[in-house]
């Protein structure tokens, strides 16, 4: 068991590192385009004419940045964000990575038919500290990024989110289920390894790490299909989805776990008073 723990938490602590410094390259797997600088997200991909199509662009280089301005181009309409800028002042931190976001919503048009490519075009202008000899420099940049989006018809539109929402809801039940049998699991090392407190302390830590991965898990399994299913999108409502991964599924494991078994017909039931049920 000693070994196997050890072995067990060496690849864990591998498994979180790697996620750890490759965030921003792993979450740019889920974006709608990116490029060296910059990455986009639509959290609302399956919208009808009339209807809002909402994401968020980041741009990431130096040691800090700040946007000042994004242009978003949508078909023939342009709609203009301000940043915050150039926020920091005389010093920055050399361990930090520089990066900043703004979310967008812009409206497809109500005349658009179904089927047709529209460009969705993003231009923004940015503050970096970039690293020099003895300190840094500022410098002022641009990034660009271009995609298409297909328009989508009322009914297609209600198809996808409703399949959407519903593969969000099974991948978290399907996570609920896992967690009872990892419970049982967990009980039967720690009944058959009782008295190993490095094998405990290491399977403890170990399981730190596996809550990383399945917080982490849970932005592509369950927040993003549910933004795209209800159209609620925003830093609070990705926390919300994201911290209710991470706490119902656990929860229906212990109700499922914990759950009284049936009675059966006829059969009577003990109580504080003595036993229950007809008496002939």
């Amino acid at each position: 068991m000693r070994a196997l723990s050890w072995g067990a938490l060496l690849l864990g602590i591998v498994g979180f590192a790697v996620l750890a410094l490759n965030y921003d390259g792993l979450m740019q797997v889920s974006a709608a385009v990116k490029s060296e600088d910059a990455a986009v997200w639509v959290y609302t991909p399956h919208v009808a004419p009339g209807g809002k199509l909402k994401g968020e662009i980041t741009i990431y280089g130096g040691y800090a940045l700040g946007v000042h301005d994004l242009d978003v181009r949508f078909g023939t309409k342009s709609t203009q964000y301000k940043g915050r800028g150039k926020h920091w002042g005389s010093s920055v931190s050399s361990d930090g990575d520089g990066e900043d976001s703004i979310d967008f919503v812009v409206t497809v048009p109500p005349g658009a038919k179904p089927g047709a490519k529209l460009p969705l075009e993003f231009d923004a202008t940015y503050s970096l500290a970039r690293g020099g000899l003895g300190g840094f420099r500022n410098a002022r940049d641009r990034a660009s990024l271009k995609t298409e989006f297909i328009v989508k018809s009322s009914t297609k539109v209600l198809l996808l989110r409703t399949w959407a929402g519903l593969r969000a809801i099974l991948q978290l039940f399907l996570l609920a289920w896992l967690y009872t049998h990892m419970g049982r699991w967990v009980n039967a090392l720690d009944d058959k390894y009782a008295g190993d407190d490095d094998a405990a302390e290491n399977f403890g830590y170990l399981m730190i790490c596996v809550v990383a991965y399945i917080a982490f898990a849970g932005y592509w399994a369950f927040a993003m299909p549910m933004m795209s299913a209800t159209g609620w999108t925003g830093s609070w409502i990705t926390a919300a989805f994201v911290l209710t991964w991470m706490i119902l599924p656990p929860f229906l494991a212990w109700k499922w776990v914990h759950r009284t078994p049936a009675q059966q017909p006829g059969q009577g039931r003990y109580d504080a008073a003595g036993p229950s049920g007809d008496v002939s």
